[in-house]
């Protein structure tokens, strides 16, 4: 889950994760731009998120795999929240300090409401299920794919990243779409993707 220059990776019960979001934390972290070709030409990249071979996203994109640049204020966050088709992402962070939060799609049912898009704890000796880390300058993060992630920025920040999604995801992330439809959480589109990739992979 956590590769490269990895950070620290611990387990937290849910009163002490709880208390990551007290403090008027409540800024969401969304400033973002996707990068051009040209932009990522000296960006270091992972040859396996950057491969046509093994990331299957250049495929979904087209001709290039879009990479995001995100800018991030101290003290904003993202809500919890599973990406749009499930796919997995990684992230480079170039500056600042960031409190990444996971849980795997087998254990999120239990700590995690997809609706309003929040961490719930109805039983506190559950949440040895939520891995967190900090990522520092230099340390580069994969989130594999349908897992429920939600990040707070520690320290004003700048990182770049994308999406990543290979053949043995394909059907993983179908299930997990087909989940959220049937919560109500619209991944139609996502699943007829998925499904024309997997025909032509």
């Amino acid at each position: 889950m956590l590769i490269g220059d990895t950070c620290d990776q611990e387990v937290v019960t849910g009163s002490e994760f709880m208390r990551q979001f007290e403090g008027g934390l409540t800024t969401l972290n969304v400033l973002q731009h996707f990068l051009t070709a040209e932009q990522t030409s000296g960006l270091y990249i992972p040859a396996i998120f950057s491969s046509t071979q093994t990331n299957l996203m250049r495929t979904l994109d087209g001709d290039i795999n879009p990479v995001s640049l995100v800018a991030s204020p101290k003290y904003t966050h993202t809500v919890p929240h599973v990406d749009s088709g499930a796919y997995g992402n990684w992230m480079l962070l170039v500056s600042g300090v960031k409190l990444w939060m996971l849980v795997s799609p087998e254990d999120e049912h239990q700590c995690f409401n997809p609706h309003s898009r929040t961490w719930s704890f109805d039983d506190e000796y559950k949440t040895g299920i939520i891995h967190y880390g900090t990522l520092e300058p230099n340390h580069l993060l994969f989130a594999p794919a349908g897992w429920v992630h939600g990040v707070i920025t520690l320290e004003r920040s700048v990182g770049y990243g994308g999406q990543f999604i290979d053949k043995a995801d394909i059907a993983p992330c179908v299930r997990i779409c087909e989940t959220l439809n049937a919560r109500g959480i619209d991944q139609t589109n996502y699943v007829t993707l998925l499904q024309q990739l997997q025909t032509a992979s």
